[in-house]
């Protein structure tokens, strides 16, 4: 709803359209149609959004990189100080991880990546639920699929 806080904790799910959240001045967060993600303040100040499925993104402008983005095995970060937009997608059992501006870390696979602007790469579910299904239960943080097999590919505009 328009003009609510979103506290740590809470969770937010989009049917149709799409809900922009503002975290601090230099990071904002844009969650797209049929997107479950919830939100975390971390020890260390930075705030933390676990996607369980759908569409979102993330852009960051200033000097610390204050947000992540987590869906099962798997993390992403803006990979420098530099302004980073970053597209995180998990449909039909595939996790897409796009670098739109900047370049985005991805940690949790067998070794930390970095993308760089205009690429993206894409992860295929390894186990668990893939919440791409209907009727099938939307994975969370903990019980998500561990994203497995690895493949390069370009950012289409």
């Amino acid at each position: 709803m328009r003009g609510h806080t979103v506290l740590s904790g809470d969770s937010i799910v989009v049917g149709d359209g799409a809900a922009v959240i503002l975290l601090a001045p230099a990071t904002r967060v844009i969650v797209r149609r049929d997107t479950q993600v919830s939100f975390q303040r971390e020890r260390d100040g930075s705030a933390m959004a676990f996607l369980a499925r759908g569409d979102m993104s993330f852009s960051h402008y200033g000097s610390e990189p204050e947000i992540g983005v987590r869906t099962g095995n798997v993390t992403i970060r803006p990979a420098s100080h530099r302004r980073t937009r970053g597209i995180v997608t998990i449909r039909d059992g595939a996790l897409t991880i796009a670098a739109a501006s900047g370049s985005v870390r991805v940690e949790g696979t067998d070794q930390p990546m970095e993308i760089p602007e205009g690429k993206a790469v894409q992860f295929q579910s390894g186990g668990g639920t893939t919440g791409g299904t209907p009727g099938t239960p939307a994975p969370t943080a903990a019980s998500g699929p561990n994203w497995g097999k690895l493949v390069v590919c370009g950012l289409a505009e």
